[in-house]
């Protein structure tokens, strides 16, 4: 059975940061964990340590700011184009769509392309106040997600009227699916700046990243979109 979790009314979609301890040791001093950050062409990054010995790396993007987001978007389809050019595989992917996407029309989309979903981010509104909501699967499209949801269990009817797909979260196996991508029209974001972010920690932070699982939490703009 695969596993979800929900975000609802007005809560972005991100991996939630691990809370991390500082660490005693036996003679009662503290010890933080691996710290790092910097900054690439259209992103900053910071990696925090993680207790099961993970590193947890977040890209972040002003996305309020236009010229800040058009200069991610940008630097994210000539990544892809390099990228489909060097003939590189596996390719870790966020996509954005422009509008929401039935189900239907994704699973076209995703076969097509060679996507492999990992997890799919849903929109819609409430039914009471008509405020915009999201709904999160941990799977793949393959799974049935009823058009409506129950976002209240104290009993006041409320429910997340769901309008599509906005948010695909996996990893494409074939270059050649990441250009399908690319010259989508439904596509606003074809997001593969895992990429370069694990290119430049190996570069930068070798001796803190060496070994270590990376956990790479990567932003969407779909909330600043007309749906």
């Amino acid at each position: 059975m695969h596993t979800q979790r929900r975000w609802l009314l007005g809560v972005p979609l991100a991996l939630a940061v691990a809370v991390l301890a500082l660490l005693v040791t036996a003679q009662s001093a503290y010890v933080a964990p691996p710290y790092l950050e910097g900054i690439a062409n259209s992103f900053r990054y910071t990696g925090q340590g993680q207790r099961n010995g993970s590193l947890y790396v977040n890209i972040s993007v002003n996305l309020d700011d236009p010229v800040s987001l058009q200069k991610y978007i940008e630097a994210n389809r000539q990544r892809g184009r390099d990228l489909v050019h060097n003939g590189r595989s596996p390719i870790p992917i966020r996509v954005t769509f422009a509008r929401p996407l039935s189900l239907g029309e994704v699973r076209d989309l995703v076969r097509e392309s060679g996507l492999q979903v990992s997890s799919f981010a849903m929109v819609g509104h409430s039914s009471l106040s008509g405020k915009r909501g999201m709904h999160v699967e941990f799977s793949s499209v393959d799974k049935e997600v009823p058009a409506t949801l129950n976002m209240d269990p104290t009993g006041n009817g409320e429910q997340l009227v769901l309008t599509g797909v906005m948010v695909l979260y996996g990893e494409i196996l074939n270059p050649q699916g990441l250009a399908r991508l690319l010259a989508d029209e439904r596509v606003y974001l074809a997001d593969t700046s895992e990429v370069e972010v694990r290119e430049l920690l190996a570069q930068r932070h070798a001796s803190v990243v060496a070994g270590k699982e990376l956990v790479v939490s990567v932003p969407s703009p779909f909330w600043k979109l007309d749906w």
